[in-house]
Order: structure tokens, then sequence, then C-alpha cells
């Protein structure tokens, strides 16, 4: 079953505007839902939608949520509401690779928002990537957000507000979907997804307060190995030899879009060494499956050799926006972790 907005965790500025718009019947004509990938913006606009279509809630216009059963939420549930139209790129030809909203895709739309809705009190359009729209689509646009039928609600989802015209911006209602706290992407993974402790709290430090990437990390085969291999290696650095060290840096020293998430893994082990040191207490650990790892390390790693070690991965983050040599990198920052720790 789809979400409502019950079902949404940390609804924030952005959630409660539209269902106070709900509340009061005081609905835009459009909307820009900005943040990044995985922010909830289609989820947002989509129940958002639903709300606005529900039979129920037009007999009761108190109510600020879809009810789940009535006719139109049961099309919206198999999406095939036909008054609920999610706008796509329709390809022209199997060359055509672009994904974005063209000006003929933007054209579609216009001569469609004439057409009345089948029954439903609102026509809604959700443009997926509004923000990859073109200048010249998005003036074409712009008559129909200068003139819309009462009836006709569109939504732009878009990862932020600097590729709009400002002539476009002016006429919709911007709405930002925030970051939610670690803690509550850490909650919603484990009531919801059922994710033990640990690797909800892992996931949730590197989903950017994104529920969206925290369910996409949390299911990944790959993020799940890396995780291992970084643990493993961690917890025995002290009895691993160069040859182990190398074999680590040549597996993982190859993915540029791994090796933020590899740094990011290990940075956080040595801040829970830290933070046992300075507290002497496991309440607060991250990696909560490996107390007994965290506390050697803290006994037998002094605070100045700690320091060292944050500082050498200040180090590797800063080169690697330079240095296309990843491999190096990390075999460099392998070295300073076994001296150090």
């Amino acid at each position: 079953m789809k979400e409502t907005f019950h079902d949404i965790i940390g609804l924030g500025a952005a959630g409660e505007h539209l269902q106070n718009a709900l509340r009061t019947g005081a609905v835009s004509h459009a909307y820009i839902l900005y943040g990044e990938k995985g922010s909830g913006r289609r989820l947002l606009a989509g129940v958002f939608a639903a709300a606005l279509q529900c039979e129920t809630r037009q007999k009761n216009p108190a109510l600020t949520d879809r009810c789940g059963t009535c006719p139109s939420c049961i099309r919206y549930e198999s999406d095939a509401h036909p008054d609920i139209i999610t706008v796509t790129h329709e390809k022209k030809s199997k060359s055509d690779k672009r994904t974005d909203l063209s000006v003929d895709d933007i054209r579609r739309v216009i001569s469609d928002v004439p057409i009345r809705p089948y029954g439903s009190p609102y026509k809604v359009y959700i443009l997926p990537d509004a923000d990859k729209m073109t200048p010249q689509a998005q003036n074409a646009l712009l008559k129909t957000l200068e003139e819309p039928p009462a009836y006709a609600v569109l939504l732009l989802l878009a990862a932020s507000l600097s590729a709009f015209l400002p002539t476009v911006l002016s006429r919709c209602v911007a709405l930002k979907i925030s970051p939610l706290p670690e803690e509550q992407v850490e909650q919603y993974l484990t009531a919801k997804c059922g994710e033990d402790r640990q690797h909800a709290r892992i996931v949730s430090r590197f989903a950017s307060g994104s529920i969206g990437r925290a369910k996409e990390l949390a299911g990944s085969p790959d993020f799940a190995a890396m995780y291992d291999a970084v643990v493993e290696l961690l917890k025995n650095l002290p009895r691993k030899d160069i040859t182990e060290l190398l074999g680590f840096t040549k597996e993982y020293g190859k993915d540029r879009t791994a090796m933020p998430e590899v740094l990011g893994l290990m940075r956080s082990w040595y801040r829970d060494v830290l933070f046992y040191k300075e507290t002497g207490r496991p309440a607060g650990l991250i990696f909560v499956g490996e107390v007994q790892y965290i506390i050697e390390a803290a006994v037998r790693t002094p605070a100045e050799n700690i320091g060292r070690i944050l500082a050498a991965f200040d180090t590797a983050e800063r080169q690697m926006k330079y240095n296309t040599n990843l491999e190096l990198i990390l075999e460099v920052l392998l070295l300073d972790l076994k001296k150090y720790g």
C-alpha cells in the first residue's frame, strides 16, 4: 500500500504547508518541491496529489490526508488515476537518450491542461527533475503558470531552485524538503524496514538526512560488503601486514564513487575510538556491535595519535579533489592508520 501523509517521517515545513492547503482549501496552482535526490520530494508530491483527489476528503474538508479506500485512492494505489499525471520525456526514436523534459514534452502538458478532469476536483501534473528543463521548455510552460484553469495543479520536482527562470519562480510556491536528523532516519530503518540497530545507525550516517538514500544503502549488497570489509580491516588492523593493506587498497582504491563512503566509514570508526577514549562510555557509539574492538583501539592508541589519524583523513579527502591516483591516496592513509593506530 502506498504511503499517506501519516506515513511520512519528518514532514517538515513543506509537508505542513501542503496539509494546511488541504485544510483551508488554499491550494496553489503551482508548487516547486525541492530537495536532494532521495529527499522524498516525489513521495510528497504523490501523497499530496492523492489527498487532493480523495473522495472521502472532499466530503469532509477538515481531513488533511487521503483515506486510502475510496475509488480515487484505489486508482492512485494502482497507478491508474486519470487525473494524476506524471510527465515524462517522450522519446521520438531509439537513439533519443535524453531523460529531461523537452519543449515538446511541455507542449503536450499545455495542450492537455484545457481538457477538464475526468470527474476529479483537480487535474494534477507531476514534473520530475523540472530543474533540468531548458529555458525554452520553461518559457513554454510560463503561459500555463500565468493563466491556469482553476482545476490545474502543477508539482515541479527539483534538486534546487538555481536553474529556474525568475519568471517561473515568481509564479510558483517553492517548498524546500529539508534533510531529516540522523536519529529519525535510524528510527525509520529499524521501525519500518526491520534493519538492526547497528546497520541502521551506519546507514543513517551516510544518508545525509534522506530516507530514499537510506533505503537504497540499506538494501545495497555493495554497501554491505564494503561495510564488512572496512570493519574487518580496522578491528584487525594491528595484525594486518602490508600485503593485506595493499589488497584492500586495490579493491577499494579504484572506485571514485565508493571512496568517499570507504573513508567515511573509517573516519566514523576513529571518531568512535576518540569518543570512547574521552568519555569511557559505549553509549552513543556508531559501531555498537564492535564495542570490544573500539575499546581495544581506544586503550592502545594515545589521544595525540587519534588526532593524527583524523588529520590523515582530512589530507586524504583534500587530495581526492585534485589527485586521480586514488589507490596511492588510500595506500598512504592505511599506512598512517597502521603507524598511529
